[in-house]
């Protein structure tokens, strides 16, 4: 029997880890396969925000909280997982596995996320259409 080499799964984040302030941490929704998770914006620089997707819903209030006092948090044992919104870029991926500490100090100060160039560009969208017209994403 010859070994086997188990294959890395295609963008996961090499050192596992990640540093910054929660934003946005939303409420407790259900997935298409009828999973619970919670989404969230972790900002990881000045003005780098990146998606954080929580499959362990035990963590909402602690995130929520983190998130309400711009505490700063560090998350290991995460994956960066390919973005289910936006091609090209990736998500971070918290499960059960996954560590959430408290730290002390970060190079940079929070700062609430800006609302996406995408999604302005969608109310503008929606601004036009004739009263009593069904709206879609």
């Amino acid at each position: 029997m010859s070994s086997q080499k188990l294959l890395k799964r295609p963008h996961e984040n090499e050192d596992n880890e990640v540093d910054g302030y929660l934003h946005e941490v939303s409420p407790i929704k259900m997935s298409r396969s009828n999973n619970r998770y919670f989404n969230a914006k972790i900002q990881t620089d000045r003005e780098r925000y990146s998606e954080l997707v929580c499959f362990d819903i035990g963590r909402h209030p602690v995130m929520k909280t983190a998130a309400e006092k711009l505490t700063p948090v560090k998350l290991q044992e995460i994956r960066e997982v390919p973005s289910q919104k936006k091609g090209g870029s990736t998500d971070i991926l918290v499960n059960h596995r996954s560590i959430l500490t408290v730290t002390k100090h970060l190079k940079f100060q929070a700062r609430i996320p800006k609302p996406s160039d995408e999604l302005e560009m969608e109310i503008k969208k929606i601004k036009n259409i004739a009263a009593f017209n069904k709206v879609s994403f």
